[in-house]
C-alpha cells in the first residue's frame, strides 16, 4: 500500500519523472492528505482551498523527507491517541473528521477521549496485544504491518449509531477505537481483529472491486438496523471470518496455557459463537443479491471453506 501510495502521489504533483521507493512509510495523515487531492469528499460542502493547498504542502514535505532520508515502517505496536489538538493540528482535525465519517446520513458524532478513558483503553490494548503475541504471532505480526495507530474516541450525542471500532480505505493505516463500547480487553482484542481484517482487505482489493453492484443501491444487512451497499456486506463477511480465526486462536492458547479467568473464557467463547452466526448470516445475503468479481469471489470462497471446515453452525 505504501509503495503504491507514494506512486500515486508523485504522479499527481507532477513528478512522474522520479520513482518511489517501496520501503518509504506512509502514515495515516499521508493518506488522508492523498484522499483530499485525490477522492471525492463527500457530503463535505465546506473544502476549502485552504485544506487542499495545506494537503498539496504535507504531501510535498513528506516526500522531500523520504527523498532525504527514506523511512521504512517501524517494527512497533500501533501509537495509541486521541483527537486532541495536541495531537493534531486543526486542519488534520477536520481531515480526519470527515474521512472517517463519510456517510453524511450517519454521522459518528466524534470527539475526543478524556485523559482517563485514553490511559483506560491504552491499558487495556496494550493487554490485547500481549495476548495476541503469545496466542497468535502470525496476526500479531500483521496487526503490526499494517495498523500503525489507534484513536481513541467517544461520541457527542449527535450521532445515528454507535460504533466500537472504525476504518477508513481514505486514512489507512489507522484505527477508531470508542472507548464506551470498549469495556475490557477482550473486546478490544476482537476490534482489533476486526479493523485490521478492514484494512487488510482495503489493500488487496485497492485496484479492482470486490463486488459489481453499484455503490448507490443498499442491501438488508445482517449486522446493522439501516440498508447497507453490498461492499459493506462483503467486508462484513471477511471481518467475521477474521475475528472467528482470531478468537478461536485465542482460545486454544488458552486452553494449553490457563491464562484467562472463567469469566474471560466464557466472553472470548461468546465473541467466537456472534462471529460465526454473522458470518454464514453475511454469506446468506452475499448469496442472495451479491454480483460478485472474480477477486470477491475467491476470497469468499477461501473463508466459506475455512469457515466450514472449523465451526460447527448447529440451526433448530
Amino acid at each position: 500500500m505504501d509503495g503504491a501510495l507514494w506512486s500515486s502521489v508523485i504522479d499527481l504533483l507532477g513528478g512522474a519523472e522520479q520513482a518511489a521507493s517501496a520501503a518509504w512509510h506512509a502514515t495515516p495523515l499521508d493518506y488522508a492528505a492523498y484522499s483530499d487531492l485525490a477522492l471525492t469528499v463527500p457530503g463535505w460542502q465546506n473544502f476549502s482551498g485552504e485544506m487542499r493547498d495545506e494537503a498539496e504542502s504535507h504531501l510535498q514535505r513528506r516526500l522531500a523527507e523520504l527523498r532525504d532520508r527514506g523511512a521504512e515502517k517501524p517494527v512497533s505496536r500501533p501509537r495509541i491517541r486521541t483527537l486532541s489538538d495536541s495531537e493534531y493540528s486543526p486542519l488534520q482535525l477536520q481531515r480526519l473528521g470527515r474521512w472517517f465519517a463519510v456517510e453524511e446520513a450517519n454521522t459518528i458524532g466524534l470527539a475526543p477521549a478524556d485523559d482517563a478513558e485514553l490511559e483506560r483503553v491504552r491499558k487495556a490494548t496494550m493487554r490485547a496485544l500481549d495476548y495476541m503475541e503469545e496466542a497468535d504471532p502470525e496476526l500479531f505480526g500483521e496487526t503490526l504491518a499494517v495498523i500503525d495507530e489507534i484513536i481513541v474516541v467517544r461520541q457527542d450525542g449527535t450521532e445515528r449509531f454507535m460504533f466500537s471500532g472504525g476504518s477508513s480505505f481514505a486514512v489507512w493505516g489507522a484505527i477508531l477505537a470508542n472507548e464506551a463500547l470498549l469495556p475490557d480487553w477482550s473486546e478490544i482484542y476482537n476490534t482489533l481483529a476486526h479493523e485490521e481484517g478492514h484494512l487488510l482487505l482495503f489493500a488487496i482489493a485497492r485496484d479492482e472491486p470486490l463486488v459489481l453492484n453499484p455503490n448507490d443501491a443498499a442491501f438488508a444487512s445482517p449486522v446493522r438496523d439501516d440498508p447497507r451497499p453490498m461492499d459493506g456486506i462483503y467486508h462484513t463477511a471477511f471481518v467475521v471470518a477474521r475475528e472467528a480465526r482470531a478468537l478461536a486462536r485465542l482460545l486454544a492458547w488458552h486452553d494449553e496455557t490457563g491464562a484467562f479467568s472463567p469469566a474471560d473464557e466464557a466472553l472470548v467463547a461468546e465473541k467466537l459463537e456472534a462471529s460465526v452466526i454473522a458470518f454464514w448470516q453475511s454469506v446468506e445475503a452475499l448469496d442472495k443479491d451479491a454480483v460478485l468479481s472474480d477477486l470477491g469471489r475467491s476470497i469468499l470462497d477461501e473463508c466459506r471453506d475455512y469457515m466450514a471446515r472449523n465451526f460447527e453452525l448447529v440451526t433448530q
